[in-house]
């Protein structure tokens, strides 16, 4: 029986990911654990060649396709989920994100490659309908995007998009914890808040729509103890860790959220012991805006440390979200 003792384990000393937290303005303050610092060359990525669906990815308008897809290739990247994002927030626009429309239009060339999430409005500008829905069905999109919320997640306005969600089978993919700093007055006037996307706003929705499959993005970030407690309890209910750019400081926050408390003695193997075992059962493969070039070793890295066994690695890179997409 492998057991093991947390108190002197740090982080290491590899790299995790080159890319700050991507900044909106100067009024963020900048991740000061960004930078990578060390070489992945001693690294032995014994995941690289595990089948992945990367459910959580950007295209942006000046993105070179076929290019990205070599990078795939490499990665053993079979799907990846071209989260849209709502072209009425200006911040989106402004750096390029791909949008419904967008992904229309490379879907006859790259749909069996890449599977769209329709953009989904919820400000208090204007909300998608049900027939919103259907006609995103209807024009090849696979999946829902929430984010940049101006009602809370769990308010009765966005009801009918669950329902109709669940009953055409599209799971939603939800943005979760806080934003980067956008523009304010916008903000204002289109009611967007972080409060609107805690984790704990789809506990109501998993409960009540529980055949929906949910992802909530990012492990709800400042609220990860929640989203670890919701994966444990809702069947439908799924969560992504990207984010940060890949870097040091976030992966340590995800390795923080699920490693045993320092000084137990823990038996690995053991799922009361090391919950992590349960957790990555429900947990998906996901980029956010970098490559699977960072975010395979980061990921490999947390569940090296973990101890998590390679049948659940298949779980985590392609098989949970294989049964969430129909494929």
């Amino acid at each position: 029986m492998k057991r093991r003792n947390f108190i002197q384990k740090g982080l290491g000393t590899m790299a995790l990911g080159s890319a700050a937290f991507g900044m909106r303005n100067s009024r963020f303050t900048p991740d000061v654990l960004a930078q990578p610092i060390s070489s992945l060359e001693n690294i032995e990525l014994t995941d690289k060649e595990l089948p992945k669906i990367n459910t959580h990815g950007h295209l942006r308008k000046h993105h070179n396709i076929p290019e990205r897809i070599k990078i795939w290739d490499q990665w053993n990247v079979q799907h990846f989920c071209c989260l849209c994002l709502n072209d009425d927030i200006t911040w989106n626009t402004d750096h390029g994100y791909f949008n419904n429309e967008d992904f229309l239009k490379i879907k006859d060339e790259y749909g069996e490659r890449i599977l769209g999430f329709a953009a989904v409005r919820a400000t208090r500008k204007r909300v998608s309908s049900a027939k919103d829905i259907e006609r995103f069905k209807d024009q090849g999109f696979v999946g829902l995007k929430f984010c940049d919320a101006g009602y809370p997640y769990d308010h009765d306005i966005l009801f009918p998009v669950y329902e109709k969600a669940q009953e055409l089978g599209m799971p939603i993919v939800f943005h979760t914890g806080h934003l980067s700093v956008g523009y304010a007055a916008e903000e204002r006037e289109l009611g967007i808040e972080v409060d609107n996307m805690r984790v704990m706003t789809l506990d109501k929705v998993a409960r009540w729509f529980p055949d929906l499959n949910i992802i909530a993005a990012h492990l709800g970030v400042q609220n990860r103890n929640e989203a670890l407690e919701q994966l444990r309890y809702y069947k439908n209910f799924h969560c992504d860790f990207c984010g940060g750019g890949g870097s040091v400081s976030w992966v340590r926050s995800i390795l923080d959220s699920m490693l045993p408390p320092a000084g137990l003695d823990t038996d690995m193997s053991n799922l009361a012991e090391n919950q992590a075992l349960v957790w990555f059962k429900k947990l998906c493969f996901g980029t956010d805006n970098p490559e699977p070039d960072t975010w395979v070793p980061n990921s490999q890295y947390i569940m090296d440390r973990l101890e998590i066994p390679l049948e659940t690695r298949k779980l985590f890179y392609y098989e949970t979200a294989a049964k969430l997409l129909g494929l």
